[in-house]
């Protein structure tokens, strides 16, 4: 028969999402999105099977005023890895038992390079919010939804130039995130002309008291023109507290993880400067 003869009736979408305190930040607001995206898809008759889906179409959609399902119905299976690379490997089978056609992968690559094992480069596995270029690989379907590190760390060092910034400090943590930023920011500052005098070490998530690595650059007399960091939203805020105690004034620039943190709605952080792939504009690198 034709292709809409031969369209499926349904196209499942499996979501590995990790709710625990580490991923969730990302994973719980985008498995919402995500149900409510498909239950627009749904709404608007389904796919198309020759067209595919009117994007425009979709998100005018009224949940209120559904068409008849004339395409394909789209499904989303959501299972929580909770934190767990065991976990993530079982729930990833478990949704590749059941038929989805692509795996969204959760956040970071502890649970990220869990989730390709057991994809095998047999299904397409699409990361929603990890930026880790080590987990993008075509060659066995694997891709990032969003830019890479290398591409945002290098945006920000430039970006830092332009503001004719000469000094900065940074502060990081061994790994493909926390670490790799401020590595690729490092290098590229540095390249354009810039000077790092400082690289601190902090534990993400945790660590809450920044006395001694403030303490340390107030000694130093002269601020930095700016601090980068990949650090969470509410860890930033804290640094930037204590170093307003401490006299030190700087600027501030950070990852995508400010705003996948809840930067826009944390006290302590006006005037902070972050890359996004959430609002691209004109001129964007």
């Amino acid at each position: 028969g034709d292709d809409e003869e031969s369209a499926p009736s349904t196209l499942k979408i499996g979501y590995a999402a990790d709710f625990s305190d580490l991923g969730g930040f990302a994973d719980m607001p985008a498995s919402e999105a995500g149900k409510h995206f498909v239950a627009l898809v749904n709404c608007a008759g389904g796919i198309d099977p020759n067209n595919g889906i009117d994007i425009d179409v979709v998100l005018a959609t009224d949940l209120d005023n559904c068409e008849d399902v004339s395409g394909t119905t789209l499904e989303l299976t959501v299972e929580n890895i909770a934190g767990d690379p065991g976990v993530t490997q079982r729930a990833s089978q478990s949704l590749i038992d059941a038929g989805v056609s692509a795996l969204l992968g959760p956040a970071f690559p502890d649970f990220g390079e869990p989730l390709l094992q057991v994809a095998a480069g047999e299904i397409a596995v699409l990361f929603v919010a990890s930026t880790e270029p080590l987990l993008a690989d075509a060659s066995i379907l694997a891709y990032l939804v969003a830019f890479d590190d290398t591409a945002q760390a290098s945006a920000a060092a430039v970006f830092a130039l332009d503001q004719g910034w000469s000094t900065a400090v940074t502060f990081s943590a061994p790994g493909p995130y926390f670490g790799y930023n401020p590595e690729v920011f490092t290098e590229v500052f540095t390249s354009g002309g810039g000077s790092v005098v400082a690289d601190y070490n902090f534990v993400p998530i945790e660590d809450m008291d920044f006395s001694s690595q403030v303490n340390e650059m107030a000694a130093g007399g002269q601020a930095p023109d700016v601090v980068y960091s990949a650090m969470l939203s509410f860890q930033s805020a804290v640094l930037r507290g204590q170093l307003d105690g401490a006299g030190v004034t700087t600027n501030y620039l950070v990852t995508d993880a400010f705003e996948a943190t809840g930067g826009y709605f944390t006290d302590g952080v006006e005037g902070f400067y972050h890359t996004t792939h959430s609002f691209p504009s004109e001129g964007s690198r």
